[in-house]
């Protein structure tokens, strides 16, 4: 989770909760638990309570390592987008109501750009990702390899279809 994702800014995102908790405590100050945090019904709960600690066990310093490396992947991830936008550009044309996508070009990218390609089109489409997930991404991407006219349901009312030398996303 980004610190600041609006209309959301997480000041404390880097802070371990032990500390915070020592923090309030030596100050005498008050703070509420949320009793919903110990349920393992929830997956990051799971991870949070039992994972975690184990990881712990055998490196008591898993917190700082994760940090380094989720700054390393924050960084690969904005080269990442930032070329993806580029290559977006080159291979992407906008028709009405739908985006299509030159696969002679959109083929000589790495697959990690590819997937961003797509999820481009989708986000110029439909204005956000929500429903998508990378199975969609790569039966569009898999269209390279169907006949003219194969044509597959997306979620939120989208299709992608293969034409000669393109794939159409669209309404």
């Amino acid at each position: 989770i980004p610190a600041v994702r609006m209309p959301f800014v997480r000041p404390l995102i880097d802070v371990r909760k032990s500390d915070i908790i020592d923090y309030l405590e030596m100050r005498k100050l008050p703070y509420a638990k949320d009793t919903t945090n110990r349920s393992l019904d929830h997956r990051r709960n799971l991870l949070r309570l039992r994972v975690i600690p184990l990881l712990q066990k055998m490196n008591p310093e898993i917190h700082e390592t994760i940090r380094k490396e989720v700054e390393i992947l924050k960084q690969d991830d904005e080269y990442i987008e930032e070329q993806a936008v580029k290559a977006y550009e080159k291979v992407s044309e906008r028709a009405r109501g739908c985006v299509l996508l030159d696969l002679n070009k959109i083929l000589r990218y790495n697959p990690a750009i590819v997937n961003r390609i797509v999820m481009k089109a989708i986000q110029e489409l439909r204005g956000n990702l929500d429903g998508y997930a990378s199975k969609h991404y790569h039966a569009i991407i898999s269209l390279n390899t169907k006949e003219h006219g194969k044509r597959i349901n997306l979620p939120k009312g989208l299709y992608a279809q293969r034409e000669r030398g393109r794939i159409a996303i669209g309404f």
